[in-house]
């Protein structure tokens, strides 16, 4: 990637036929405006539609170092809508070599959930500094408030850094560090939520 990354957050969500009327877009709203970051809010409800609207990201100017998919999901894929299915092979393929300085944020259901040698995989293909997702199946509320608390500590330690606004190896490990101690511990163990990174994948 050419361009220099900051820390603006880009989402790409479904649309989910539950009871649920809510999305993700106001926990983007929430931490735009406080710690003044850019934020882009994308629906997209099928395979086609999501990929392009990965592309879209992959092409941005790069405000946008954080990817955040919210989605339902199952072991190494996503599920866009109905039987439609994403793998982590698919996002590949799309994001290969463009992810430096990135944060890749899975929102969705056990996506997570496989050997250290396929995350590696995904880390190694893509790029990016870190993964983060679920390894089990989450609720709805939970989620959203240990999403909120992880990407603020992710915005607070980069303001930590001085003038620096990109994500590296230092970030992540301050901010995974953050998400072990017992202020959010039994959200973390609950989800089965994980952080990985690149210079740890096997």
């Amino acid at each position: 990637m050419a361009k220099e990354t900051y820390s603006g957050i880009y989402c790409i969500e479904g649309v989910w036929p539950e009871r649920y009327e809510t999305s993700a877009k106001p926990v983007l709203e929430l931490l735009g405006d406080y710690h003044e970051i850019p934020t882009v809010h994308r629906i997209a409800t099928s395979e086609k539609q999501f990929k392009s609207r990965l592309q879209q990201w992959v092409n941005a100017d790069w405000s946008f170092a954080i990817l955040y998919l919210w989605y339902h999901g199952s072991p190494e894929s996503i599920s866009p809508a109905g039987d439609d299915s994403v793998t982590l092979e698919n996002i590949e393929d799309i994001l290969a070599g463009r992810c430096s300085k990135c944060l890749i944020h899975f929102g969705s259901c056990k996506t997570l959930q496989l050997d250290p040698k396929r995350v590696g995989r995904f880390l190694e293909r893509t790029g990016a500094v870190a993964v983060s997702g679920y390894t089990k199946d989450v609720g709805w509320i939970e989620p959203i408030a240990l999403e909120l608390l992880y990407l603020d500590y992710l915005q607070q330690t980069i303001t930590g850094k001085g003038n620096q606004r990109y994500i590296d190896d230092s970030v992540m490990r301050e901010v995974s560090s953050a998400m072990s101690k017992r202020r959010v511990r039994r959200l973390v163990e609950r989800s089965g939520f994980v952080i990985h990174l690149a210079t740890d994948a096997p």
